[in-house]
């Protein structure tokens, strides 16, 4: 939602004409109506995203023709995971998309960054990695002393309804996670003390089963997580109605 090619409101994709503004059409469109966060949780091209890519690209014409005429394809302009179905989507596509990822050689988490540039370092045999391997490429505003996108990662109501919303991506986590883990294991690279403490910092390979809601929502209503929650959003000047406005969510104590 804050990458704004990935929203309703900066309809990067062309997904819905005339109702989401193109990029060259965000100027005049000032007197549209705005999508929310909580709006844009629960539209259909963006629910489920995960599940949908690796576990159901069969559903896109592009890619069935890209299966008979591989010279035809334009994959990534063509087809991607922001198709305007996915009520569709069950368990049987969250064990689909997990095959899917089973059978790549190789693949990492943004949770896990550094470890997963090691990972890939292994499972492709490069002899050395330099420092800048592990830069990251896109900037974050979670450092600002205002940032909605950190108020927002500490909202309790926010949390929950993102686990209502992306139910199916939650639980693939969970198991690609494990995956993913998995063969840090089995490369040894786990027991490095940097991979050890960047998995301890963001709770992966532990206890936390990231498709269970009250592992990862619970944390943020605790007292102590409120009073972090009310703290980052004081320092921003929105009002109650800003922020409902501008992301459908605003907690107070006893919601």
């Amino acid at each position: 939602y804050f990458y704004r090619g990935h929203s309703p409101n900066y309809d990067n994709y062309k997904l819905r004409p005339g109702l989401w503004p193109a990029p060259s059409e965000v100027a005049a469109a000032a007197d549209r109506k705005r999508w929310t966060l909580r709006e844009f949780f629960w539209l259909d091209e963006y629910r489920n995203i995960l599940t949908k890519m690796f576990g159901d690209s069969t559903s896109c014409r592009q890619v069935r023709n890209c299966r008979t005429n591989a010279g035809a394809c334009a994959m990534v302009t063509g087809c991607h995971a922001y198709r305007n179905a996915s009520a569709y989507l069950d368990q049987s596509h969250v064990d689909a998309a997990l095959a899917s990822l089973a059978d790549h050689a190789f693949f990492g988490l943004l949770e896990a960054y550094n470890a997963s540039v090691l990972l890939a370092s292994h499972a492709f045999a490069l002899d050395s990695l330099d420092p800048q391997d592990f830069a990251k490429s896109r900037a974050s505003s979670l450092g600002k002393k205002c940032s909605a996108q950190n108020v927002l990662r500490h909202d309790p109501t926010a949390c929950r309804e993102a686990y209502r919303a992306f139910r199916l991506d939650n639980l693939l986590f969970e198991r690609a996670h494990r995956l993913f883990c998995d063969r840090l294991h089995a490369a040894g690279l786990d027991q490095r003390p940097d991979v050890a403490d960047e998995l301890a910092r963001n709770r992966l390979c532990g206890a936390v089963d990231f498709a269970n809601a009250d592992h990862v929502c619970g944390l943020l209503e605790t007292p102590e997580a409120q009073a972090t929650f009310l703290r980052l959003r004081s320092r921003c000047k929105g009002t109650a109605s800003w922020w409902r406005s501008n992301f459908g969510f605003y907690w107070r104590p006893g919601d």
